[in-house]
């Protein structure tokens, strides 16, 4: 299998500020080839980021040219491929999901770290319903960025089941929802927010898989 990472926004990089702060929404296709790439509706600088990654750095040929370094004896379409991305990452990854499956690759599940509301209401939509129980969305108890602005949740949506890390460290599959942060909680908004936070709730044993979906059974939908 493969896993395709995306890192998150590195703050001394120019061109992932921009792309962060390109944050209106872009329609679905602006012309023809952008629409043979089927690339959803969304943020901006997110759409913008993946447009340049298909098409000035070739990433469907580099998949290829993986599967066939491996000597992979089946079909392109059948190799599992896995997405995974923090933060401005998360966003990215989530907007490859639909060009991928367009192009007959094996999409199998995506893991989602602090995802920002990416994709248009409508896209989004159809993502969940077809692929929403193989999209996983992390978020660490309330962080902002994955709350987004009213004007974000107006017109973007996430794609995927929804887990919270809580304030005592785990982990619940639970309905989306916004959660402001309390005024004595404001300065850890970064803390909440890193992936290194993340990953240490989800290497805890009482954070397993049998853990969450037993302790996730007895919430309130």
């Amino acid at each position: 299998y493969m896993v395709i990472a995306f890192r998150g926004t590195q703050i001394h990089k120019i061109k992932d500020l921009v792309m962060d702060a390109k944050f209106k929404i872009e329609k679905k296709a602006d012309n023809q080839y952008q629409e043979s790439l089927n690339l959803p509706s969304g943020h901006t600088g997110f759409r913008r980021g993946i447009f340049n990654l298909l098409e000035n750095e070739f990433i469907f040929k580099k998949i290829n040219n993986f599967i066939q370094s491996i000597n992979y004896k089946g079909n392109i379409s059948t190799f599992p491929i896995y997405l995974t991305g923090h933060s401005l990452g998360a966003g990215l990854a989530s907007l490859l999901i639909q060009p991928l499956i367009h192009y007959n690759y094996h999409f199998s599940g995506a893991y989602l770290f602090a995802p920002p509301l990416a994709i248009g209401k409508e896209d989004a939509k159809i993502i969940y319903q077809k692929y929403g129980k193989i999209i996983h969305e992390i978020v660490n108890y309330r962080d902002y960025i994955a709350r987004a602005t009213p004007y974000h949740r107006k017109k973007l949506a996430h794609i995927g089941t929804f887990y919270r890390i809580h304030r005592n460290g785990k982990i619940h599959q639970e309905k989306e929802r916004f959660i402001n942060l309390r005024k004595r909680e404001k300065h850890k908004i970064i803390e909440f927010h890193r992936l290194i936070n993340h990953i240490i709730h989800l290497k805890k044993q009482e954070n397993c898989n049998t853990c969450v979906e037993k302790r996730s059974k007895h919430l309130k939908r």
